[in-house]
């Protein structure tokens, strides 16, 4: 519901929205002191108010979807001083719709609305007793009325049929489509060739020699092995790695500079070493303890180890490559509609553990996401998805991502993954004994539990890995198909059209990511994860149980 009230002659409106969807905790804020709730939603940078001109005349503006222009929030707390600031050029969302400026450097802002300073105690009792404007920030998941911002926004998207793009970007996504796909291709089969390189130019077995001189104790030894390996292998695919990155700038998805790109590198190759380096210890434990059960026995250590890096990666890894902030420090209304999308799904995620991300500064695609589990499990939203998506379509992006957490895709996935890996160490046992007797003499590797055989290893895990990855795709295709059904349930009735908004959605991930508007079925069997972005469209325009008069799946 929405209040619009006429102020004169001139047909001028003045609309107000629901405090409430813009502050927590706003009723009780303003039953002890009205004036300090106004101020807070002053401080937030979603209220502005501004006499103006000789006839007492008042402007309301509601922030609602966008940030407060910095100009304005400077003075967000002097209304006189705000009337004499210029407003820049731009889109400033106010009173349930969008204002659109582009004025001088002297000029005022536009008048949405006036009304005279006699009518100001009546207004003001609007503002205490009704919900005017109801959003979809509203506390509590029950709530089904849309922010009439919202509406507006959908109004101005463009409404998705199918997805398209213009020429310059169609033949852009065909071309990138074919490079990923080559790419891919490669990238495997260059993986291979530098572990046999590795084994044939007899590095790993340089490396156990020096490892096992240096020390006598297997740790210490570890230690001196698994490091050197290590970054071997990963400078002889830097030059892949280096390529790949030059394709996205190429494209435009990836802006990140050569010198922080080659730091993240780095980083990661220290991540990577500390981690390897555990896990080849206990590895080759394992092997000289039990030379017949070490599959089993690596495979019971590294369940634990995988789930600790899990819980600790949105903890410690993730902030040594990009910038989080607490969301509702950058965008409260947002923080308050993903809230209302958690209670809804039933989960505990709370405003504090709902965090902004600095993509821009490294890449222009979108993404918002959920991680962690237990203490460390948060939402996250890209700064690039909050400048290209309005909240309806991150909402729904956020629905997403919470019906992996209700559909319990994440302890579904770690067992499915957990299940594979248990047969691919069982094949590993099976098969490096005859690889180390046929070619281990020409390696220098002395046998199973010689450091230097972990290449070999290394090689067959790899190559069962890549013959069950279309397992692997199909499997999470299908769980990420889930959580799209899931996002449309989710949102019916707390966003208009929720079937519309989850293909505009997609359109703009298609758009600013390329993806292929027409993808080889090849590729999508071996390579994607994910449904491809038309399928996705298609679906949202056309999942509707509700109008059939059937219950949805997932969200009853």
């Amino acid at each position: 519901m929405r209040h619009i009230i006429e102020t004169g002659t001139d047909g001028a409106t003045l609309c107000f929205f629901d405090p409430a969807a813009l502050l927590a905790d706003f009723d009780e804020r303003m039953a002890d002191d009205p004036v300090s709730a106004f101020e807070e939603l002053q401080k937030e940078g979603r209220f502005w108010w501004d006499s103006t001109g000789g006839d007492g005349a008042y402007l309301f503006h509601f922030y609602v979807d966008a940030d407060m222009p910095e100009e304005i929030r400077r003075h967000s707390h002097d209304p006189l001083e705000m009337a004499r600031l210029a407003v820049p050029s731009g889109t400033i969302w106010a009173c349930g719709a969008s204002q659109d400026f582009s004025s001088p450097a002297t000029s005022r802002p536009s008048r949405r609305g006036r009304v005279g300073r006699r009518e100001i105690p009546a207004l003001a009792a609007l503002v205490l007793t009704l919900s005017v404007c109801p959003s979809l920030a509203a506390k509590g998941a029950s709530s089904s009325a849309p922010f009439v911002a919202q509406q507006a926004q959908q109004a101005q998207a463009q409404k998705v049929t199918k997805y398209t793009l213009p020429p310059d970007s169609y033949k852009k996504a065909r071309d990138l489509s074919r490079i990923r796909f080559a790419g891919t291709m490669i990238g495997f089969f260059y993986g291979l060739a530098v572990l046999w390189l590795i084994l044939r130019w007899k590095l790993s077995a340089k490396y156990r020699t020096w490892a096992e001189t240096a020390f006598s104790r297997r740790f210490l030894q570890a230690i001196v092995f698994a490091p050197p390996l290590i970054l071997t292998i990963d400078i002889l695919e830097l030059p892949l790695a280096a390529a790949q990155n030059w394709i996205l700038r190429t494209y435009g998805i990836s802006v990140q500079g050569w010198g922080s790109w080659f730091w993240d590198w780095t980083k990661g190759e220290i991540i990577s070493i500390i981690i390897s380096t555990i896990l080849v210890w206990i590895l080759y434990a394992a092997i000289r303890k039990a030379p017949r059960r070490w599959w089993f026995y690596f495979w019971v250590a590294a369940l634990p180890i995988g789930l600790l890096v899990f819980f600790l990666n949105p903890l410690i890894i993730d902030p040594l490559f990009h910038k989080f902030e607490p969301l509702a420090k950058k965008d409260a209304p947002l923080t308050a509609s993903l809230e209302a999308i958690v209670q809804r799904a039933g989960e505990n995620i709370p405003p504090e553990r709902m965090f902004w991300m600095g993509a821009a500064e490294k890449t222009t695609a979108l993404n918002a996401y959920v991680t962690g589990f237990g203490a460390s499990k948060r939402i996250v939203v890209w700064d690039t998805t909050i400048a290209k998506m309005n909240t309806p379509q991150i909402v729904f992006v956020g629905g997403h991502e919470m019906g992996h957490y209700a559909l319990r895709h994440i302890p579904k996935g770690l067992a499915f993954g957990a299940a594979f890996l248990f047969v691919f160490f069982y094949l590993g046992f099976r098969s490096i004994g005859s690889v180390l007797a046929r070619w281990g003499g020409n390696w220098g590797v002395h046998g199973v539990d010689d450091w230097a055989s972990l290449p070999a290893l290394v090689l067959l895990l790899s190559v069962f890995f890549a013959l069950a990855l279309p397992v692997f795709n199909a499997y999470s295709r299908h769980y990420e198909h889930q959580a799209d059904q899931y996002a449309l349930e989710v949102t019916h009735g707390l966003t208009p059209d929720s079937g519309q908004a989850g293909a505009q959605t997609f359109q703009i991930l298609g758009e600013v990511n390329l993806s292929d508007p027409e993808p080889n079925p090849v590729a999508v069997f071996l390579y994607y994860d994910h449904p491809a972005i038309p399928d996705r469209i298609q679906f949202c325009l056309t999942y509707d149980p509700w109008s059939k008069g059937q219950p949805p799946e997932f969200v009853k």
